[in-house]
This record gives C-alpha cells, sequence and structure tokens, in this order.
C-alpha cells in the first residue's frame, strides 16, 4: 500500500458552514413511528469553537410543528456531533422542513422540504459535513449513519493523508476466466470543481500486445471497491503478465497478475464452491439453453438467483430456482439426455433451467449469466450465434474423425434450403483405415460376415436438424472406417469416421491418393500388407469403379520377375511382377502377397500406385538373414522407482544400421491397460521417449478406504505399482520395467517380489486384505510353456499355517487375496504372511487382536455400545456400532433414539423419557451391529438425545447432544483459506525408543510446502500397555503429551462435547488429540488452531518410554500444505 499526502482543491469560501447546521435527519426510521420514538435529527458543529446550543429549539414547521427545546448547557465540540429525539409521531413522512433555532427564536438553519416515505434505514444528510451553499443539492438520501461523519471537504489550509489498496483475487488465471479486482480507500475525498462531486478511483490496467484499459468508478460506503475484467482472445486479453495501477487523488497502489493460456496444474482442494455451466458455448435462434449449477452445500430455504443479460444490457431471463433433488433430475427425459454427466449424487445443491433462444429479433453476441446462492456469486456466458446455413442441401458431420471401441458416435446434420419431415440414413463399415503420409494402420480388414450395416429413418426436428447416437461395441471386429450417408430426393450427403486402436493418435488422409505399407523393413520370406487410401474416386459411364495399379522397382535397376506356364508353349513366360488393387465404397484398398525368395532379394524396392489421373509411391527394404550381421536392441530407464508427477526418461539404440525409423513402444500399467506410442530414430540408430507418471489425487482426508454395504474396503491406487514397456523394431525387442510408488525415495530399488497387508493391527471379525506384486515369469514343462502362480502362507504365531493360496498376476503384475479372520477360529497374537514365487520369497506380519472372549473364562454376556462422536448438528447422521461380549446367537435386536424431556419421565420401563419408535436391526454372525439415526433438519430438534439398543438379555443406553451449527463468519478474500496441494510423508514400524521429527519448509514442484500436522500412533504387545507410553516434547523443552506433571495433555482429550485440547506451544495454538495412555494403540495428532498458521520449523523428539526388550512400534506422518 502506498501513501500520498494531498492538497485538495480551494473550496469555496461560503461551501462549509460557520455555524451548528442540521448535518442529517430521519423522519422515517424502520418500525411504527406512532408506537415507539425513533425519529432523529442530527446537528453538527463545523466551527473551530465550542458552541453551546444550550435552550435551542428544532421545530417541525408543517402540520405536528412539535418542537424539540435542548436542555441548557448543551456544549457540541468543535468538528463535533450531537444525535437528538423527542417525541413519537415529531416529524411527518412528507412536505416537512425542519429548523434550528437559537436561543432567541432566530432560524440558524433549516432543512430542504423533504419526503421519506419508504421506513427504511436511508436518511437526509448533507452531501459532506456542515456543507451549505442554502441550495437543495447539499442533501442526499442515502444509507444513514448517526454521529459519523459523511464525508470532508478538505480546505487548501488543511494537509490530509489518503491511501489506496488493490488486489486481485488470485496470481493465476487461465485464458477465458475472469479476474475480480477488489480494493479499499482510506477516507473519502471530494472536489469541488468543476462541479461538487466525490472524487473517482482510476483503474490503469497493462498487459501484453499493447493492452491497456482505464476503469474508472467510486468507491461504496465502506470504502471499498471491486470489479471484473474477462479474459480471452477474442477480447484482446490474451496470455501474457498484466500490472494494475490504482489511482485516488494523490495516492496510488499496484499489484499484477498472470494469465496462461494452458491448465495450471495444480491439486486444489477447494473449500465452499458454486458453478454454473451450460450444455454447450454457442447457440442459434430457436435454440434452447440447457443451464445447471452445483454447489457443494444446500442452504435451508433459500434459492439460487440468476438473471441472464444480453449483449445490450436487457435481461432475457432470471428468477429463483430451488435445489432439484437426485429423483427429479433423472425422472425428466430432457434433463436426463442433456446432463447425463452432469449431474451425480451428492450432498450439495443441484439447479437446472432452460431458456429457449427467441427467433423473433434476435440481439446476437455474447450473453452472460450470473448466479447468486448465498455468498457466493459465478458468472459464465454463451454466445448467440446467426444461423449461417451452408450451401448445400443437407449437412452431415461427426463429432470427432476417430473413435475407440467402446465410445459413442453422434452424428448430426441438417437440411439447409427446404424442410422435410424425415431422411433415409445409412452407416456401413468398411475394410481398413490408414494414417495420412504412410504411417502405421491402425485397424484390421473385417470379415464380411461382420460387417456393421445399419438402415434407419431420421426425423427432424422444428429447425430441420437431426441427430444420430451410434454406441461402437467392445469388439475388434468393429475397427474399419465407416461411411454415413443420409439422402433424400433434395439431395444427399456423405461423411466418413474411423473405429482405430488409437483415436488421439488417428490422423485422417488428405492427399488424394496415398500409398503405404505395415512395415518399412522385412525378411525375405515375410508377408507384407499394402494399403492406401482415395478421397475422391472416381465412376465410369458403366458406373464401374476403376481399380488401383501397383508395379514394383527395385533400386539401381529392374523390377521382381516370376515365370508362369503356358498352355500353348512348353516354355514358361516370364512376366514383371504387378499389383491389382479394389477400393471399397469410401476409396480404402488393401492386399497381402509373400516376398519369395526366388523373387525379392536384399535391396530396396520402390511401389508406385496408379490410379486414373492419380499416383502415389512408397519403399520397402528387403533384409536376408543369412547375409545380414546380427542386430541387437539395447534400452534402459534413467531410475527404478518414481513418484507422482515425475517423468520416465527411456533411451536406447539399435546396434547394427537397419531401414526401421522409428521403434514401437508398449506401455502395460498396473490395471493391465496398454498404451502404444512411437520413437522416432535418429541417423545414429539412437532413440528416447518421455513419459509422465500420472499424478494422484488425494482426497481432502486422505482416507484409503470406502465404505460399502460390506463394511470398509481399500481402495487400491491404481496409479502405483510395476509398469512394463515393451520396444519393439519389428524383428528384434526388450522389455524394460519401472515401478511407480507415493514415496519413491524411501524405495531405492524394484523388487522382484514384495507383499504388503492393509493394516498391520485388526481385530477379531475383520478382513484382511492382502496385497503383492510379481514380475511375470514362466516355466517350461515338457515343451510347453506354463504360467507360475505365486503361492501365499499365513501362519499364525509365525509356525501354526491358518492359509495356503495360490493366486494370479494379473495383466498389471499384481496380486492379492483376503483372510477372514473369524471369531474364535483366530486368536490373539502376532501372524506371518509369506509369499513364494520361484526361487524368491517375500513376507510381512500383522497382528490379531481378539475382542471376544474365546478362552472359556466365565464373563457376563452383554452387549457393547459406541457412537462415533457425542456432539452433532440438525442433519447430521449419528453413526451407532456395537457387539455382544460373547459369540452367541441372536435373532435380532431393537434400537430406539429419544430425546430427553422434563415433562415426561417413563424410567423403569423400557424407554426413559418421550417414548420413541423401535426399530428392528439384524446382528451378524459374529455379534456385530451398526445403525444410522439422521437427525431432523429442524431447531426444535435441538437437545438431549438416549439410544437405547435392547435384546432378551441386555439394555444399554448411550447419550448425545444435538447442538446449533455455529454462525460462518464472514472474512476477506485475503483471509479466506485455500490448500492448494497438500502431501503426506508416512513413516512405519519404527522400534527406536528415541525417534527425532523435524518439521523444515519443503519446495515440491517450485511450490513451498509447510508442516501443517503431525499424526502418529503406537502399538505394543497385549498386557504392556500401561508399561509402554509415549512422550512428545519440543526443541524448546515444552512436554507436549506425556505423563509427568509439566506436560500439556497428560489424559484422554474426549470428552462430552470435546475431542482436543487448545495448548500453547512456543507462542502458538495447537489442536491436541489424545487417545490417552495404557492403551494398546496409543494415538495423537497435533494442528495449530490458526487455518493459517503451520508448524514453525523445529525439531521434536517422540520419546517411547519402555524397558530395554520390550517390543513397540512407532507410526507417524506429517502432512505439508501450500496456500493459495
Amino acid at each position: 500500500m502506498l501513501l500520498g499526502s494531498i492538497l485538495p482543491v480551494m473550496a469555496q469560501s461560503n461551501s462549509i458552514a460557520d455555524h451548528v447546521v442540521i448535518n442529517e435527519i430521519d423522519t422515517n426510521p424502520p418500525g411504527d413511528d406512532s408506537k415507539s420514538i425513533s425519529e432523529w435529527v442530527e446537528l453538527y458543529n463545523p466551527t473551530e469553537n465550542d458552541v453551546d446550543i444550550g435552550n435551542w429549539e428544532i421545530a417541525s414547521t408543517t402540520i405536528l410543528k412539535k418542537t424539540l427545546k435542548i436542555p441548557p448547557g448543551t456544549i457540541i465540540a468543535p468538528d463535533g456531533f450531537a444525535k437528538f429525539q423527542y417525541q413519537i409521531l415529531w416529524f411527518p413522512d412528507i412536505n416537512e422542513v425542519v429548523e434550528l433555532r437559537d436561543s432567541e427564536g432566530t432560524v440558524i438553519d433549516k432543512t430542504l422540504k423533504i419526503a421519506d416515505i419508504k421506513n427504511d434505514f436511508n436518511s437526509w444528510q448533507r452531501i459532506a459535513d456542515g456543507f451549505d451553499t442554502d441550495s437543495d443539492s447539499d442533501w442526499k438520501f442515502e444509507l444513514s449513519n448517526p454521529g459519523s461523519s459523511n464525508g470532508k471537504i478538505a480546505t487548501e489550509s488543511v494537509e490530509s493523508s489518503v491511501s489506496i489498496e488493490v488486489s486481485t483475487d488470485k496470481e493465476n488465471y487461465i485464458l477465458n476466466e475472469t479476474v475480480e479486482i477488489t480494493g479499499k480507500v482510506s477516507e473519502q475525498v471530494y472536489i469541488f470543481k468543476p462541479s461538487f462531486q466525490p472524487a473517482q478511483i482510476k483503474l490503469i490496467i497493462s498487459g501484453p500486445n499493447g493492452f491497456s484499459e482505464t476503469m474508472q468508478f467510486y468507491p461504496d460506503l465502506n470504502l471499498n471497491f471491486k470489479t471484473e475484467m474477462k479474459s480471452g482472445k477474442i477480447l484482446n486479453v490474451d496470455a501474457g503478465n498484466y500490472s494494475i495501477v490504482a489511482e485516488f487523488s494523490d495516492a496510488t497502489s499496484q499489484t499484477q497478475f498472470t494469465i496462461r493460456s494452458g491448465v495450471i496444474q495444480e491439486e486444489q482442494e477447494i473449500a465452499n464452491t458454486l458453478s454454473i455451466s451450460t450444455d454447450k458455448s454457442s447457440y442459434i435462434p430457436g435454440e434452447t439453453v440447457f443451464i445447471k449449477a452445483l454447489s457443494d452445500q444446500i442452504i435451508p430455504f433459500e434459492g439460487m438467483k440468476y438473471k441472464i443479460i444480453n449483449p445490450q444490457g436487457e435481461q432475457i431471463s432470471g428468477g429463483t430456482l430451488f435445489p432439484m433433488n437426485q429423483e427429479s433430475i433423472f425422472n425428466d427425459q430432457t434433463t436426463r439426455k442433456v446432463f447425463a454427466d452432469g449431474f451425480e449424487k451428492t450432498d450439495g445443491a443441484q439447479f437446472y433451467v432452460t431458456v429457449f433462444m427467441t427467433t423473433v429479433n434476435p440481439i446476437y453476441g455474447k450473453h452472460d449469466i450470473s448466479a447468486t446462492y448465498g455468498q457466493d456469486e459465478i458468472q459464465t456466458s454463451f454466445e448467440l450465434s446467426e444461423d449461417v446455413k451452408e450451401d448445400v442441401a443437407i449437412s452431415l458431420r461427426t463429432d470427432k474423425p476417430a473413435y475407440g471401441l467402446g465410445e459413442t458416435v453422434t452424428i448430426s446434420g441438417r437440411t439447409n434450403q427446404v424442410h422435410i419431415s424425415t431422411l433415409d440414413f445409412e452407416i456401413l463399415q468398411t475394410g481398413t483405415s490408414g494414417l495420412e503420409g504412410g504411417g502405421k494402420v491402425e485397424v484390421k480388414v473385417t470379415s464380411p460376415d461382420n460387417i456393421l450395416h445399419v438402415l434407419d429413418v431420421l426425423r427432424l426436428a422444428g429447425d430441420s436438424s437431426f441427430e444420430y447416437i451410434l454406441n461402437i461395441a467392445n469388439d475388434p471386429v468393429r475397427y474399419g472406417e465407416y461411411l454415413v450417408t443420409v439422402d433424400k430426393d433434395i439431395g444427399s450427403a456423405q461423411t466418413t469416421f474411423a473405429v482405430v486402436e488409437n483415436p488421439d493418435d488417428y490422423v485422417a488422409a488428405t492427399l488424394p491418393f496415398t500409398i503405404s505399407t505395415d512395415k518399412s523393413t522385412y525378411e525375405v520370406g515375410d508377408r507384407f500388407i499394402i494399403s492406401g487410401k482415395i478421397v475422391e474416386q472416381k465412376k465410369r459411364s458403366s458406373y464401374e469403379l476403376p481399380t488401383v495399379s501397383i508395379s514394383i522397382t527395385k533400386v539401381g535397376g529392374g523390377s521382381p520377375t516370376m515365370t508362369v506356364p503356358t498352355p500353348s508353349s512348353t516354355e514358361p513366360l516370364t512376366a514383371v511382377l504387378s499389383y491389382t488393387a479394389i477400393p471399397d465404397t469410401t476409396g480404402n484398398f488393401e492386399l497381402t502377397n509373400t516376398l519369395y525368395r526366388h523373387v525379392f532379394n536384399e535391396g530396396t524396392y520402390i511401389l508406385e500406385a496408379t490410379y486414373p489421373g492419380l499416383k502415389a509411391s512408397t519403399s520397402i527394404t528387403v533384409v536376408d538373414s543369412l547375409t545380414l550381421g546380427s542386430i541387437e536392441l539395447i534400452a534402459g530407464t534413467d531410475k527404478e522407482v518414481y513418484g507422482p508427477g515425475e517423468e520416465v526418461h527411456v533411451t536406447g539404440g539399435i546396434t547394427s544400421p537397419v531401414s526401421r525409423s522409428e521403434v514401437v513402444i508398449i506401455l502395460t500399467k498396473p490395471d493391465g491397460d496398454r498404451n502404444l506410442y512411437n520413437a522416432i530414430l535418429d541417423d545414429k540408430q539412437q532413440f528416447s521417449w518421455t513419459w509422465t507418471v500420472p499424478r494422484i489425487d488425494l482426497a481432502p482426508e486422505l482416507e484409503e478406504f470406502q465404505h460399502t454395504r460390506f463394511g470398509f474396503v481399500p481402495v487400491i491406487d491404481k496409479t502405483v505399482g510395476i509398469y512394463k514397456i515393451e520396444i519393439d523394431a519389428q524383428d528384434f525387442g526388450t522389455e524394460l520395467f519401472f515401478k511407480v510408488s507415493k514415496n519413491p525415495d524411501q524405495e531405492s530399488v524394484r523388487v522382484p517380489l514384495d507383499i504388503t497387508t492393509d493394516k498391520v493391527t485388526y481385530n477379531t471379525g475383520e478382513t484382511v486384505f492382502i496385497f503383492g506384486n510379481a514380475i511375470k515369469q514362466d516355466k517350461l514343462t515338457e515343451g510347453l510353456i506354463l504360467p507360475e502362480r505365486p503361492q501365499i502362507i499365513v501362519k499364525a504365531d509365525l509356525v501354526k499355517e491358518v492359509l495356503r493360496a495360490n493366486v494370479d498376476i494379473d495383466s498389471g503384475e499384481k496380486f492379492q487375496t483376503k483372510l477372514d479372520l473369524v471369531p474364535g477360529a483366530f486368536k490373539a497374537g502376532n501372524y506371518k504372511v509369506q509369499v513364494n514365487y520361484f526361487d524368491l520369497t517375500a513376507e510381512t506380519f500383522f497382528e490379531v487382536i481378539d475382542l471376544f472372549d474365546t478362552t472359556g473364562k466365565d464373563i457376563p454376556l452383554a452387549l457393547i455400545m459406541d457412537l462415533d462422536k457425542e456432539t452433532y448438528n440438525p442433519g447430521d447422521v449419528v453413526h451407532v456400532t456395537g457387539r455382544t461380549s460373547k459369540i452367541v446367537y441372536v435373532d435380532r435386536l431393537d434400537v430406539v433414539v429419544i430425546k430427553d424431556s422434563e415433562a415426561v419421565i417413563n424410567c423403569g420401563k423400557f424407554y426413559c423419557g418421550d417414548v420413541g419408535t423401535a426399530v428392528p436391526i439384524d446382528i451378524d454372525s459374529t455379534g456385530r451391529f451398526t445403525y444410522d439415526y439422521t437427525i431432523p433438519t429442524s431447531s426444535e430438534t435441538l437437545g438431549t438425545y438416549t439410544v437405547q439398543v435392547k435384546t432378551d438379555f441386555d439394555l444399554i443406553t448411550n447419550p448425545f447432544e444435538v447442538v446449533s451449527k455455529p454462525p460462518e463468519l464472514e472474512v476477506s478474500k485475503e483471509r479466506q483459506i485455500v490448500y492448494s496441494k497438500k502431501i503426506i510423508e508416512k513413516f512405519n514400524r519404527i522400534p527406536d525408543a528415541v525417534i527425532p521429527i523435524s518439521f523444515v519448509e519443503n519446495t515440491v514442484d517450485d511450490t513451498i510446502m509447510n508442516p501443517r500436522v503431525l499424526q502418529g500412533s503406537l502399538r505394543v504387545d497385549k498386557g504392556t500397555e500401561s508399561d509402554i507410553n509415549i512422550q512428545i516434547t519440543t526443541d524448546s523443552g515444552i512436554c507436549i503429551i506425556g505423563q509427568n506433571e509439566d506436560c500439556k495433555v497428560k489424559k484422554s482429550t474426549r470428552e462430552p462435547g470435546k475431542i482436543f485440547d487448545v495448548v500453547e506451544i512456543d507462542g502458538i495454538n495447537f489442536k491436541v488429540r489424545y487417545s490417552g495412555p495404557d492403551v494398546r494403540l496409543e494415538k495423537f495428532s497435533i494442528l495449530p488452531e490458526d487455518k493459517t498458521d503451520v508448524i514453525p520449523d523445529s525439531s521434536w523428539n517422540v520419546e517411547v518410554l519402555k524397558d530395554e526388550g520390550q517390543f513397540s512400534r512407532f507410526y507417524y506422518k506429517i502432512s505439508y500444505v501450500s496456500f493459495e
């Protein structure tokens, strides 16, 4: 912020009064003036001396003529204000003139003729304190501010200081986003010449390509200002760096922002968002605009307000929309068709509206849509374009030139000259499809028995348009090129599309005539495929299609020949080799032949194809392995283990010269997905290839499990795992392997076999998920290649075998299985998981805790119940879980949720308090049960509740509180916290007694990451819980968690109504959550209370207080965040 001293313009000598004035008056404030004294008058002293206004009068001069006599001794200080109220109905609401009279009855000041019928907070006030030229223009009708300044007019003798701030909502934008500019001035400033008015704010925005724009406007009543600038090439606001200079009076301030043409690569954790979009970006008159909006929250009893403004600034549509539920959205046929993928099941609000673009005097250009929901505002726009018809009878197109298997083809068009009701429609699958310039043929010849042939009738819409949807089957027989034809008496139209393996790499032929081969180098004896395309076929008068003639000539002279017997001669006939190909209906042709040794020898051959009026050629190289030296392909990666977002660099080469110009690279991912790439060979027969590992999307809570009706199931990240690279150079190739890990620095080498479990500690009744990776190998048995399967063995107490299973390795070289820990069958203790694969072995361990009495001890049979929280808000879901203390058969349970009442007490019966409705719930074979109760959203639900669960042998209760949600605080843009990126650093199974933890700032992909959350847990053997505990100490000697007297947290922080303690550590308040000591799994989490704070650079010590030889395993993770 820049500060500047100003010398305002000279004010007229009579512009500021030299006496006390009526500065502001409200004759009709909110409410009923006949029932309460609410009307008021404000006086102001513009002089430099105290003024005694005792016995002065403030008088109504019309109708009521009520007069207030000011008490004696009333003094107004220089530049001071005094507010007065009198009786009910002091002033009428219209045609009132109020006078200020001194003690002698002389009129010192009076108002203009006042009219105020709005019954609101607006008042009549002088445009500046004390401004008085005896003109009605001295006054303004605005939001009242009694006792405060209306604004000052600076005089030549007074030097004042004013400042201005300016900022943008972001530093980086994507092209076509809207730049929001906000700021604030320190005070209101007025100028007198050429006319009296407030000073304006001036923004000068400069950017690339000579861009310059100036904006001028006034600050609002709170001295703030806000404006927007839409970016986009069409607006001449292109990508580049921009500066903003803000001027107000003599003060200036500036800021900068950047507009990028591509997507800013950031993982964003969004707070509350409102989004709005249309189904298309451009429309023509007669079409319907489908508008959808999404918000991640539902605001009770409030709708989304929207409006659409045309280029002339006129509102053509608007109103208030209320959220639609999922059922109504998908029961609406139009909504389902337009937004089939747009609306999903969500806890937030979803809005939908349609607007018809009139055909009567349409206004072409950009139409702006703005919407407001709660505190959120959002804008988007669309173009209304003139309906420009093509100069053909029928227009026909597809949404893409090429598709993959399983994709959907959208065929659309319209008639341009006359409107008819129907068109005849045909789709015909043809043979092959190639790439421009003789590239690799991507598709195969389709058998006539499997050709797709569609005949249909298209019905045209009111605007003469039509659309047809074709779903391509996920079957290789659907590879090929397709001819689409629409036809009627008015004319016909045709277009084509292709179905290929890699549609993103497809390039349609644009040359009028092409020819290519499936490879560039062949071995003598190989079969080779010649294919090509004719863009515009010719027809003869007999409606026959001309054929393609192909001749072959060897470089250096000569042509391949072959001898054929003749019936009229004993001598065979020698003929020059040539081929003839017949194009299909789309102009594709293909033929297959063999390079026979008696016809072809080593060398380069030119294939020339001719078609009436057209020629095309290509070349092939024929080699003979009997004379060619040994060729080897050598390749490697720059490292073995990569992290998300890293680049995999592959380099290699071929040891001997070949005619091949490229190598084919096939990447197989852990989930089995295969992708095809090419790498060009340089003049030294070397190549390089780079592939970027996709980033792993981290959920806000980074949960590794998802909840299903079968319980919590691990979420398998398909990005991590082992990848295989196959490099093919026709007759030779090689394979490479690398691994992707969330923590690549902790995995120095890629092991050929590994195994792990989803957790290290389980309770009986849970499921152990076992995962592993293995590099596939095969074994040779009596001339047959048979796949070998990894064998998994699980042993209890590290000795007794409880599971043996052979598992399959999938295409991503992963395997998995699971083990159900049936209560009674699995005892408490340590278990070992071992996998054997050929001569390789890997192992891991886990622990089982037995929650049930399976040792024969005589303990009571009872119910055990727990709630996920102790305090809830209206609309929350209470998650009830529980089990029996022993494994017994129970048919069912009854659960009831009761709101406690002081008026009704029925203790002694089954229910205590207001009687609720009992709900029967099932209990599984291990004695476990769950129940979810949704709290109503009305305010009457606040209070104390009790959950009661009853069986024939026990009744158990658990209370909880329902409290109102705290009000959301409005914060400025500068204080809104958005974590633009979040990463986690994990450390597992640490057996040490002292674990130092360092908190330092990190830089990841040029982004500064700061430590914000520390979470940890300690696992010990059963029976040693009270002997082993944690103590956490900072480098300044402060004990955060521990059992010593000086430790901040000594026991569990979970109490009714709270789950954490707030403690001060080195001047920063931290939220500390702690399970308490003397438990088998001692857990904690520590993070700053203020969302803007991070853990400062420091070193903390975690001490595991235990005796020598005692078992413990410490786990911890640090969450790092970056702020937007």
